[in-house]
């Protein structure tokens, strides 16, 4: 059984009725121990040990309960219907026209298949569990959604979003552009220990098409969703791999860009740094040499621009960055070279990440090391020895790519 998270569809975001429900929501749900109701289990299972949990158990005596004897005669045929649905009936996220020689047709961008744990929501069961433990949630509920079925079905997609949200993980992040009603969203962040990490997935502009043929404002995520790691005070060697693109490929001048991105910072919070031990503003100036000594020796397609160790100790899995027409390519490699993950950082998008960056401050890197490494497309300086000795390096390695 795969992952099963939830998440909510960027205009239920911005619609304060919806919060507000997932406040209260969120407020009658104890993530943080196991009991029987179905909510904290579907938000619990990957953690236990045998990694999932018996669709069928959850479902003995629903028929039975309090809550499905309330429904409708049609509100029961609709779960019935769950119930009996199979991996065609799927989730379909945004849409896009298809051009065709004699017509053209609409169609979703994205689909993913209908599991049994997703009946668990789209039955009303998860959400009716959670009726009768605040009276606030129920009246304020009801007046949101009147149909006693709707009203459990959003109940329960809702708590699960926000089960989601909890995460040992901090990060800030932006939004692409909009197309066909889908939006990639990009997270910067820090692990526990301030080890760094982006992540780059797809979100649902609109409400998507459930397996049932509704309309909803949440929905698992689409599949469209890539991790990438790397050890450490890594964002200083990422910023000046992404800026050398930029200069280098992309051919833009780099005082312009210089002063591009320091408006554009500038509208962000700062970052304060981690509260590691070993953070601190060092690594920014060195960094800097690293950029110039890139954009004198010049970027092609295929380049790569840094390779950087992503477990401590392991010196053959990295965070590979590489330059691409279509923007620089973020991957995780295994110790044989195979691809483990990977997304593009559209060009378009560089200046957007450039400024996440500087205003994630769950890392171990301070603004100003990564303020150096902007710095640096200003400054005329010959090229400092370690930063020539570095890019030779990088260049000698067996899996360099031209």
């Amino acid at each position: 059984m795969s992952e099963r998270n939830w998440q909510l569809s960027l205009d239920a975001e911005r619609d304060p009725k919806i919060q507000h429900l997932a406040r209260l929501t969120s407020g009658v749900v104890d993530y943080t121990r196991h009991d029987d109701s179905v909510v904290t289990q579907l938000s619990r299972y990957e953690n236990t040990f045998d990694g999932g949990i018996d669709v069928d158990k959850l479902f003995e005596g629903f028929t039975e309960s309090e809550f499905h004897q309330q429904l409708t005669v049609e509100q029961k045929l609709h779960v019935t219907r769950v119930l009996n649905a199979t991996p065609e009936d799927a989730w379909r996220y945004g849409n896009a026209v298809h051009k065709d020689a004699l017509w053209d047709y609409e169609g979703p961008v994205i689909s993913r298949p209908f599991e049994p744990i997703d009946a668990a929501v789209l039955t009303g069961l998860a959400g009716a569990g959670l009726l009768g433990k605040s009276k606030r949630l129920d009246r304020y509920a009801e007046v949101l959604e009147p149909d006693l079925l709707k009203r459990a079905v959003l109940m329960g997609g809702v708590a699960l979003v926000m089960a989601s949200r909890r995460s040992w993980q901090t990060s800030v992040s932006y939004q692409g552009i909009s197309r066909n009603g889908l939006v990639s969203e990009t997270d910067i962040g820090g692990t526990l220990h301030g080890d760094f990490f982006t992540d780059r997935r797809q979100r649902f502009d609109h409400d998507v098409i459930s397996p049932l043929g509704e309309r909803l404002p949440f929905a698992p995520p689409t599949n469209e969703h890539v991790y990438i790691a790397a050890y450490h005070s890594t964002e200083p060697r990422i910023m000046a791999a992404i800026l050398a693109y930029q200069t280098s490929y992309k051919q833009i001048e780099r005082h312009a860009l210089h002063d591009s991105l320091a408006a554009n910072v500038s509208a962000h919070i700062p970052s304060s740094g981690g509260a590691f031990a070993d953070y601190g503003d060092g690594d920014g100036e060195r960094e800097g040499f690293y950029l110039r000594a890139l954009i004198n020796k010049g970027v092609a397609e295929g380049d790569v621009l840094d390779r950087l160790t992503v477990y401590p100790g392991d010196f053959e899995t990295k965070l590979v960055l590489t330059a691409r027409a279509e923007g620089i390519e973020f991957a995780n490699t295994s110790k044989h070279g195979e691809t483990m993950r990977r997304f593009i950082l559209p060009a378009e998008e560089v200046e957007d990440y450039v400024a996440t960056l500087l205003a994630s401050n769950y890392g171990r890197t301070s603004k100003a090391a990564l303020m150096a490494v902007i710095d640096a497309l200003r400054t005329d300086t010959a090229l400092h020895p370690s930063a020539v000795k570095a890019l030779r390096e990088l260049q000698d390695h067996p899996s360099y790519e031209r």
